[in-house]
């Protein structure tokens, strides 16, 4: 298959999946070497797009948004990684064939690129992806969907410090001293000689001393308070509905020389059915 990059029905359009959820932006279209019909598209998926994966056009339909493929977002997202190159070899198509379960080298449905809904060519799709053959072997592959979850990281919570200014009074007891007098009398019996003593006044003065409060104000570190994360783990239960194959076995007539083991089912059952019993 040679890439075709002219195919404007298709490159830069949406793909949808068949539940109708984005699977992302067709990059280039791989048409068939033969009929040069758009057989497969390469697909820009994954979170940004970064991932690219190639999706196969047979059964798709078309929208106002893009088209859509008969296929789930994880059997895509799951496709084997074959590269980009500018052909795919056989070994590459072959492996995406048997990924998609599509019969390789059958008819491939090609989708158009407007009008109509496009049921004939998901009827028709389906139709091969059911085509068993006759042979004296026959191999089917089922398929189930399973839950994958992923996790995303968002802010929950804002935590901010604030500092303010209080001011309030605030009372604290000093231990003050004063000065007082005390007067103290002695008798004294000394006798001066007569008309040696002068008679005048006199004075004597003390200086009291008090104490008195001086505040003072200084700015001393009292607290300090930090923000750290720590990170705490819960498990939360997360439910999704699934869906998955079940093969079903028709047996038409009888069977003639049955081995040892074999059941008979009366004709229809599942594979899970006959894996009990025997």
């Amino acid at each position: 298959m040679n890439m075709e990059n002219t195919v404007g029905d298709w490159e830069g359009k949406t793909l949808f999946d068949q539940d109708g959820g984005k699977i992302g932006t067709i990059e280039n279209v791989y048409t068939d070497t033969e009929t040069n019909k758009p057989e497969w598209a390469l697909v820009h998926t994954g979170l940004f797009g970064m991932k690219k994966n190639f999706v196969p056009l047979a059964g798709a339909t078309s929208n106002e948004s893009g088209f859509r493929v008969p296929f789930t977002k994880d059997v895509i997202s799951s496709a084997p990684n074959v590269g980009s190159d500018e052909e795919l070899s056989e070994q590459e198509e072959a492996r995406l064939f048997e990924h998609y379960g599509i019969p390789y080298g059958g008819e491939t449905v090609t989708a158009q690129g407007s009008g109509g809904t496009g049921a004939d060519d998901t009827a028709r799709y389906d139709t091969e992806r059911r085509d068993v053959g006759t042979g004296d072997q026959g191999t089917v592959r089922r398929h189930e969907e399973e839950l994958t979850v992923d996790k995303v990281r968002r802010p929950s919570e804002l935590v901010r410090l604030n500092k303010r200014v209080e001011t309030g009074p605030v009372s604290t007891n000093v231990g003050l001293e004063h000065e007082e007098v005390r007067i103290e009398r002695q008798p004294l019996d000394e006798r001066a000689p007569a008309g040696q003593h002068e008679f005048g006044e006199q004075q004597h003065e003390v200086v009291l001393h008090h104490e008195e409060p001086v505040v003072e104000k200084q700015v001393v570190a009292k607290e300090q308070v930090s923000v750290e994360k720590d990170v705490r783990r819960e498990d939360r239960e997360v439910t999704g509905d699934v869906r998955k194959e079940r093969i079903d076995v028709e047996r038409e007539g009888g069977v003639e020389g049955r081995t040892a083991g074999e059941t008979d089912l009366g004709g229809r059952g599942t594979i899970d059915d006959e894996q009990r019993r025997l």
